[in-house]
């Protein structure tokens, strides 16, 4: 202990009297390590952060599989949870639930919107959870569907003021009285938005509206916690032979249909873990920037040292002792540089929350917590390890004799040069991956952000209503409303259109329907599944969205007319091919819905997500088919947010209880459609650029070391007529030749390394020559600068001070 406070006062001793270059080796450790540890704390929040109930690697999420449509993800019936759930003696317990319930509660602080959750019965038992105040739901509440609710802990303090009374209290929910029946506990923490669509602060029992014993209506999810000592493959398998009895006895319904199950943790970040191993190789790749940089740092100033060290050995230092030195010395800086990356780290952690919250919310609860410390501590000694290796076992390797004689100079100069040379050409050749794959990822997003979405959403307002049923029941009263509504909404100034959608294009919503078609016969599974539209007829212009053939809606498409339909351009040229659609009769809803005359074709418009497939779409007349939650879509002559007061002041006066939500430009929506994507590219991006500034420092340092080291050298060139053309071009040979030799290498490495970004690209090959060549170019382009400052500094040297120096 007492040699290795010795060895670390020394360090810090060199490390103050060379006071520029230990700012700057601990600035670029301190970026490289702030920048990793950032991203660090994502992965560590998303995919390393236990779920927040009790033991949890035995949670799955049950999902529905249709092998015809190659779907893995799809929802369920409650039929054929109950049977899984009867027959499986792997499941402990499961529940079933469905995110789509948004009550407005009415009190005296106003009306508001909550996002809620029907759940059967065993949902809170499934999560190991118990309401801190009054009870669970009971068996028998579940099909009733009985209006008792449980408030989430947020919710309860937001609204009631944490009334301890709470319980037993009647509350008005979207116009009906429920009956508070317990208050979940603080630190329960609701399903993921992933599951859901949304938070949850709300819950209430599932209801037979979603859970009749019709299997054919598959719009409910499903979570089972598995016995003590089953595996998931177990269970997977113990499901498979379960639903093979199931489609032999419910051919009808069942035939090709099976069940998944994936464990909650690993159902989360499927989606998003292949994006965050990315970044975090790509900082990584940073980091060996930065240790390439200190190294050369290092290396230049380690051959001013030769002569010490030389006294040294021949006073009798062991080599041993002159390495544990100079790691000493090295160590010392990588602690500075890990201390000011965790100051870097927190100062980054906002930005990124700010940029990926809203495709990871769990990026929202970001810290430099234990996990993320010890990972930069952890990389801090990595780095000081891997950056002062090479100088300390170099210097300890001298001859004494040889290194007195040289008086510091000679022989060593020549190994030390070819040594820093690699080292450019290793960092030189990992920024251009970077580059590389920062160049994919924004040529990928600019061809994104090309692609026709089918409509237009400049200048468009958007809005969620849900319609109480208890005063808007199904029928004329929903559209009594919205014939108030709408009129009185087109008379505000700026207004070119108001309409309504059951869904909203981009949204994330989604109603999908198997639809019939008069006069064809398809095999089971294989029917038309349309995405369905309820809409007014002002919708198509309010998004101008195009009409290619027929008509659109009128104001008379109402329930005491013919039933009537638009379809799209795809589904009329899938179903019809070359043949005029208009006049055909198709259906949704099975038997039961009416069937409805084609009375025009639309143009297709992107549902779910413009780097999306084109889905067949249909599209009904709202007053033929009244939903109680809809989407309000205003086109403005100008600035569409302007325009909220109005409306606002407008839906008070014809109902004061039913609250504007979700307010936001098309233009918004559009932009969140494509934030995961967003996040990915500008991430990349920076890092990218920080890979070229950290190389360009690279290149400028070996070039400036090195021409001090040749400074009498150019000074006889200069004396004998060189010209300062010939003096530049001799300094920038050498770099050129390093920076192809390690761009070479790059290209051939990001030939194989872009192939993982595959899932990130839309529209680009993952080895687009084009990105290729740029990205090689832009590179070449700035280790140029970084050498012709120090190359044109060499020209200035007067040969008598060179000589005389010397």
């Amino acid at each position: 202990m007492k040699s290795f406070l010795e060895d670390l006062r020394y360090a810090l001793r060199l490390l103050y009297r060379n006071l520029g270059f230990t700012i700057v080796a601990v600035l670029t450790l301190a970026l490289a390590i702030g920048a990793t540890s950032t991203i660090f704390s994502a992965v560590s929040a998303v995919l390393l952060r236990d779920l927040p109930y009790p033991d949890p690697g035995r949670l799955a999420v049950l999902w529905g599989e249709d092998r015809a449509r190659d779907l893995h993800r799809g929802q369920i019936c409650y039929p054929d949870l109950q049977d899984w759930r009867a027959q499986s003696s792997a499941i402990e317990s499961a529940a079933a639930f469905s995110g789509y319930w948004q009550p407005v509660l009415v009190g005296a602080s106003g009306a508001e919107q909550l996002d809620g959750v029907r759940v059967s019965t065993d949902f809170f038992h499934v999560l190991k959870t118990s309401p801190m105040l009054g009870r669970d739901f009971l068996p028998e509440e579940e099909m009733t569907g009985v209006n008792v609710t449980i408030l989430s802990h947020g919710l309860w303090a937001r609204r009631f003021g944490s009334d301890p009374n709470i319980v037993g209290r009647k509350v008005a929910i979207s116009g009906s009285p429920y009956t508070v029946i317990g208050v979940l506990p603080p630190q329960f923490q609701a399903l993921p938005s992933r599951l859901l669509e949304h938070s949850a602060e709300i819950y209430r029992p599932l209801g037979k509206e979603f859970s009749d014993e019709i299997r054919g209506g598959r719009h409910l999810r499903a979570i089972a916690r598995l016995k003590p000592g089953i595996t998931l493959a177990q269970a997977q398998a113990q499901l498979n032979t379960i639903s093979q009895r199931m489609e032999a006895a419910n051919p009808a319904t069942n035939r090709g249909r099976g069940v998944r199950a994936v464990g909650l943790h690993d159902d989360m970040v499927q989606e998003i873990r292949p994006a965050l191993l990315v970044l975090q190789a790509c900082v990584l790749m940073i980091v060996l920037i930065a240790c390439a940089n200190v190294a050369n740092l290092v290396l230049a100033r380690s051959s001013g040292r030769r002569r010490e060290i030389a006294i040294r050995q021949a006073m009798g230092a062991a080599r041993s002792r002159l390495v544990r030195q100079m790691l000493t010395e090295s160590l010392a800086l990588a602690v500075m540089g890990g201390a000011g990356g965790i100051l870097v780290a927190f100062w980054c952690l906002p930005v990124l929350e700010e940029l990926g919250a809203k495709t990871i919310p769990e990026l929202a609860r970001l810290a430099i917590d234990w996990r993320v410390a010890g990972f930069a501590a952890a990389l801090s000694m990595i780095t000081g390890i891997v950056f002062g290796m090479v100088p300390a076992m170099e210097l300890s390797a001298i001859s004494p004799v040889g290194a007195l004689r040289e008086g510091g100079r000679g022989s060593g100069k020549a190994a030390g040069a070819r040594r820093r040379g690699l080292l450019v050409v290793a960092e030189s050749a990992v920024a251009l991956i970077l580059l590389i794959a920062a160049g994919l990822l924004v040529n990928s997003f600019v061809r994104l952000r090309h692609v026709d979405a089918g409509f237009d959403g400049s200048n468009v307002l958007v809005s969620e209503l849900s319609l109480p049923a208890s005063r808007y029941p199904a029928g004329d009263a929903r559209t009594a409303f919205f014939a108030r509504l709408l009129p009185e909404l087109r008379r505000l100034p700026g207004v070119t259109a108001a309409a309504m959608t059951s869904v909203l294009p981009e949204s994330g919503d989604f109603d999908q329907r198997t639809m019939d078609v008069e006069g064809r016969n398809f095999a089971a599974g294989a029917e038309p599944s349309p995405d369905q539209y309820a809409v007014t007829p002002e919708y198509f212009r309010a998004l101008g969205i195009a009409l290619r053939r027929g008509r659109l809606f009128a104001e008379d498409d109402d329930a005491a007319h013919a039933q009537v339909a638009l379809l799209n351009d795809l589904a009329a040229q899938r179903l019809w091919p070359g043949e005029d659609p208009v006049g055909r009769k198709v259906r949704t809803g099975g038997s039961s819905g009416p069937w409805r005359t084609v009375v025009g074709v639309v143009g297709d418009v992107y549902q779910y997500g413009l780097d999306s497939r084109k889905t067949l779409q249909i599209y009904v007349p709202y007053a033929q088919f009244r939903v109680p939650g809809v989407t309000m879509v205003v086109r403005s002559a100008g600035d569409p947010m302007a325009l909220v007061p109005a409306i606002r002041a407008q839906l008070r006066t014809i109902d004061p209880e039913l609250p504007l939500v979700k307010v936001a430009t098309m233009d918004q929506v559009m932009a969140d459609s494509v934030a995961g994507r967003r996040f990915s590219m500008l991430l990349l991006a920076a890092l990218g650029a920080c890979a070229m500034l950290l190389a360009a420092i690279g290149i400028y340092g070996v070039t400036a070391y090195s021409v001090t080291q040749r400074t009498a050298e150019f000074g006889i060139r200069m004396a004998l007529g060189a010209q300062t053309g010939s003096v530049i071009a001799l300094v920038m040979r050498q770099n050129l030749l390093l920076i192809a030799a390690g761009s070479a290498i790059g290209l051939a490495a990001s030939l194989l390394c872009t192939r993982f970004l595959g899932r990130l690209l839309f529209g680009v090959s993952a080895v687009d020559p084009v990105t290729f060549a740029l990205a090689a170019g832009a590179l070449a382009v700035v280790a140029m600068a970084a050498s012709y400052i120090p190359a044109r500094r060499a020209t200035r040297v007067d040969p008598m001070t060179a000589l005389r120096n010397d």
